[in-house]
């Protein structure tokens, strides 16, 4: 008869480094383990577009990841696993920030109405400012920005209106 220990007994994995990144950056950060020679994988809740998912402990018992990125995703969860030795199945969690790249484009995120009636006044759309992967720039250069619009047909009302958070509404 050998006792065996339940998953949620093995020591918790040890995220360490950073654990906010900008898009289209690269980031590292470092997971403890319980022994060296384990094979730890990660996995996020917003995907990697560069990195390597997979290393194994050194003498420290520490697995180091670099050159990983995302680009897309506001806030994320890091999920480390070992998959190999006596911890087999031993997880740890972080959860992280990804912040948008700098302002690149302007998106219809609601769009105005594909058809108008004269004299009545449109529904309300909503323009985003957004980096080059389509995140919201909630902050810094761009969040705020005056948005004017423009069309080839006559246009009535308040034309201009400044983003907050990255999102201008207009309303008719």
């Amino acid at each position: 008869f050998v006792a065996v220990s339940p998953a949620s007994a093995l020591a918790p994995l040890v995220f360490g480094g950073t654990a906010t990144a900008q898009a289209g950056t690269t980031f590292g950060f470092t997971v403890t383990a319980a022994a060296s020679g384990d094979n730890i994988n990660v996995a996020s809740t917003c995907p990697f577009t560069t990195g390597v998912t997979s290393q194994t402990t050194n003498g420290s018992d520490v697995a180091t990841f670099t050159g990983m990125s995302i680009n897309v995703g506001s806030s994320c969860t890091l999920t480390a696993t070992d998959t190999t030795g006596a911890d087999n199945g031993a997880q740890g969690t972080e959860v992280f920030t990804v912040t948008p790249a700098n302002a690149f484009k302007l998106i219809f995120t609601t769009a105005p109405p594909a058809n108008a009636t004269l004299g009545v006044a449109l529904t309300t759309f909503k323009v985003s400012v957004e980096d080059t992967y389509g995140n919201v720039v909630t902050a810094g250069t761009g969040n705020n920005d005056s948005i004017v619009i423009s069309s080839s047909c006559t246009l009535t009302g308040t034309l201009t209106q400044n983003a907050v958070l990255g999102v201008a509404t207009f309303t008719g």
